[in-house]
């Protein structure tokens, strides 16, 4: 998996360098602007669990339906690419299990990430349509992604990490309501394995180990061109 990440990681640099270097065809480049809200899924998983509160061994980790909200600065290389920088805020409510079955039915698995995305449109800019789909694949890089435990009977306890970078594909309709303004729709998957969580309070000998944060998002936004 770790070949695969870099394998993935270096073809899409090389293809966000290349389209950005070649804008030869450019007609009219333009910036634009996406707020966006969106419904948020992240894939349970088993964990390795190294002292927590006391414990060691496999923990469970359930997630529920959350929300993501960010925002997308953008640039119209030319009719077909763009070219996408970001920031998205995700949270999910989860259950975890640690090893001795005790159970936190009150926590949290969230994330703070910047993105980095090329994107092809297929709508060229010269038909007289109001509908363009497009997909895209990108860059995650992760300003942290926190894991909360917390039940009625323990406060919250909290391990994070940091730096992580991970891969996101995703595919969307845009609707132009005029020439600066379009509504858009999208669906967008996110993966980042291998993540390692230090505990938040001091504790130097606990962390989450083997964590994933492989995420899907339905999401709705405004974009402005300018």
């Amino acid at each position: 998996m770790e070949k695969i990440m870099k394998t993935y990681t270096l073809l899409s640099l090389i293809c966000i360098l290349y389209m950005i270097t070649n804008n030869v065809q450019a007609q009219e480049n333009r910036w634009y602007v996406e707020p966006m809200i969106g419904l948020s899924s992240v894939n349970s998983m088993t964990v390795e669990g190294n002292n927590i509160l006391g414990t060691q061994g496999d923990i469970n980790v359930s997630t529920d339906s959350g929300f993501v909200s960010g925002l997308t600065l953008g640039y119209d290389l030319n009719t077909r690419w763009s070219a996408e920088l970001g920031w998205e805020y995700r949270s999910n409510e989860s259950t975890i299990e640690l090893s001795d079955g005790e159970l936190f039915d009150l926590g949290n698995y969230a994330s703070n990430t910047f993105f980095l995305n090329g994107v092809y449109n297929f709508s060229d800019g010269m038909i007289e349509t109001k509908w363009n789909p497009y997909v895209g694949l990108g860059l995650l890089f992760i300003q942290e992604i926190d894991i909360d435990l917390e039940s009625a009977a323990i406060s919250e306890r909290s391990w994070s990490s940091a730096g992580d970078v991970g891969i996101q594909a995703f595919a969307g309709l845009n609707y132009a309501l005029n020439d600066s303004l379009s509504l858009q729709a999208e669906f967008r998957f996110s993966q980042l394995d291998g993540v390692k969580l230090e505990a938040e309070d001091g504790l130097a000998d606990s962390s989450i180990l083997n964590g994933e944060y492989n995420t899907s998002t339905v999401q709705l936004g405004a974009v402005y061109r300018f």
